[in-house]
């Protein structure tokens, strides 16, 4: 695993790279959740360690449209087939996440 504790963070160039941008997807849309609580302690791993957290969760974005990917995902669309706004908006929010 990538140690990023201070003694071995990166230095010089390196170290004024933009930081990476970590996707967190949360998988449940259950009634009682677990995956927020749990979101918030690995997000709060991830920024400790000097990265961009982006959390994707498909109850609250976008109004739970993000759940519509189950029903048509963004890459099934066609060429020149509209593709709905908040589809696209979340697809380019996976797409700027570097893990």
């Amino acid at each position: 695993s990538l140690d990023l504790s201070p003694a071995h963070r990166p230095v010089g160039a390196m170290a004024a790279a933009k930081p990476l941008r970590c996707a967190v997807l949360l998988g449940s849309t259950r009634t009682v959740r677990m995956g927020p609580r749990v979101a918030s302690f690995v997000e709060a791993r991830l920024r400790e360690r000097g990265l961009e957290v982006d959390r994707l969760d498909p109850v609250v974005e976008e109004e739970g449209y993000f759940m519509r990917l189950m029903e048509k995902p963004h890459f099934h669309y066609k060429d020149g087939e509209e593709i709905p706004g908040p589809l696209l908006r979340m697809a380019e929010r996976v797409k700027q996440a570097d893990a």
